[in-house]
């Protein structure tokens, strides 16, 4: 068979999505200037494809340690247009300034252009650290957004929200005090597939800059009351986690897409290349998902 594509896909990908949309593979990863996103049509050629800038630090409440971009085509009160949500921090690049926000294209093309959207709204006061957000859209329409938050015992965890349209959150927000498999620290980076009438939640665990970082895994009926952490059902282990022997260390932040027919699903995370502490060794995997008879996501 010959080979499609070589893991990793680029020398670069922290927090990496990738999605297809009318046969073409877009791929996007955190730069910190921005947000830049490429096309190809090999998962193989997103190696050397041009980057097109579609977000730029274009306000000081949003113009530094910009993170996590994720896009989203979504059937909303402007039609089915893509939404690019992303972290960003203030001009003084302090950390805690850090809130969610989402930018919308002017048409069905990923590639922009896009404008400015609105700052989602987190909390009440708007005054709390937010990062890693994205929508759930269930197959009835209605919409959830998901984001790693504070407080936590956790440092930081998982919270959610209902959401009225694209851009805007409802009602109250609940955290989810989920697994940590062992870690003290972190749970961030949620991100979900809806299938066989379950939704099922991504998140990592422990330090996204440590070899042990690992990705976990929740599931809840699409029916359920998903603010209500009694509705998600806990996988036991880690779905995916470091494997020493290939040299394999800190798999998280993932992301699903489809394949170009829209027949497989498959998921796209970061992998550290190295056991040492740091940020900088972070490179994007792609992986094919297989399901399990009872309808689970099986990941290999």
């Amino acid at each position: 068979m010959p080979r499609t594509f070589q893991n990793p896909l680029t020398p670069g990908g922290a927090d990496p999505c990738l999605f297809t949309y009318k046969g073409w593979y877009y791929f996007s990863w955190t730069r910190g200037n921005g947000v830049w996103i490429r096309k190809a049509r090999r998962m193989e050629d997103l190696k050397t494809a041009a980057d097109v800038q579609v977000v730029k630090p274009d306000s000081p409440e949003r113009s530094t340690m910009i993170w996590a971009p994720e896009f989203h085509l979504i059937d909303g009160p402007n039609g089915k247009r893509w939404y690019c949500y992303y972290t960003a921090a203030n001009e003084k690049s302090v950390d805690d300034s850090h809130r969610m926000y989402v930018a919308e294209s002017a048409s069905d093309d990923p590639m922009g252009p896009y404008q400015f959207k609105a700052r989602v709204l987190t909390d009440p006061k708007d005054e709390i650290y937010a990062i890693d957000g994205g929508p759930i859209v269930l197959p009835d329409g209605k919409l959830y957004f998901t984001w790693c938050g504070r407080p936590s015992s956790a440092g930081q965890g998982i919270y959610i929200s209902r959401m009225s349209d694209p851009w805007t959150t409802t009602g109250n927000r609940a955290y989810l005090d989920l697994n940590g498999h062992g870690c003290r620290v972190v749970r961030e980076g949620p991100n979900a597939i809806v299938r066989n009438g379950k939704v099922f939640l991504l998140y990592s665990v422990c330090s996204a800059n440590e070899p042990g970082y690992k990705l976990a895994m929740v599931t809840a009926d699409v029916g359920a009351d998903l603010l209500n952490l009694a509705s998600w059902q806990s996988h036991p282990l880690p779905v995916i986690a470091r494997v020493d022997q290939n040299g394999v260390y800190g798999p998280g932040h993932s992301f699903f897409f489809k394949s170009l027919d829209g027949k497989e699903d498959w998921i796209i995370y970061h992998v550290k290349q190295t056991t040492e502490t740091t940020y900088a060794d972070r490179v994007a995997f792609a992986m094919k998902l297989t399901w399990s008879k009872e309808g689970t996501p099986v990941f290999a």
